[in-house]
Parts: C-alpha cells; structure tokens; sequence
C-alpha cells in the first residue's frame, strides 16, 4: 500500500458515507476496496482487480446501485488499487450486458 492507494481508499469511503448506501452494497464495495488497497504482489493484485467489475455489476443488476453510482465507484474504486492494466469497464445499461450476471 501506499499514499495514493491510501487516500483514494479514504476517499471511496467519504463517497459511500454520501450517498448512503444500505449494509450489503457498502459491505460488497468496502470489501472491494480493502483487497485493493492491501493487494501486494502482482497475482493478488490481479485478483482483487478482476473482482471488480464482476461485484459492480452484480449490485447494478440486483437493483443495489444505478448506474451512474457504480460509473462514479468504480472510479474510485481504481484510485484505491495497483497501478497499470483494468479490465473494462463498460457504461451502459448492465440489462444489456448478456451473459454477463446469472441470476439464481
């Protein structure tokens, strides 16, 4: 971890108090950002990674998040993680995205 990891931490945390988001979505997203944040080497860093979009767009799809909420967190959500390469993280409505979510 780092100062820039750090701050972007706190500042994902200042945004989520804001928009005060219900116990599991802030439970998702917090958990998100601390692997970020703690993520050391370069595999764990690709995993805590990876797991974002996934979680986003499970809260979007659930009803949890719009969004445009989970466009603003997962800028966020980059500023508390490793540097260098994301996956995509496309803005559009998560309906359209097929495949990409299996309800139970």
């Amino acid at each position: 971890m780092n100062r820039r990891r750090y701050d972007g931490y706190r500042a994902l945390q200042d945004a989520m108090a804001r928009q005060a988001l219900d116990e599991n979505p802030a439970a998702i997203i917090g958990e998100l950002a601390e692997d970020l944040r703690l993520a050391g080497w370069a595999i764990e860093a690709g995993e805590a990674v990876a797991r974002v979009p996934r979680g986003l767009l499970m809260l979007v799809e659930r009803g949890d998040l719009s969004q445009a909420a989970a466009d603003r967190l997962w800028d966020l959500l980059r500023r508390c993680g490793p540097g260098g390469s994301w996956p995509a993280w496309e803005q559009q409505p998560a309906a359209s995205r097929q495949g990409a979510v299996q309800r139970r």
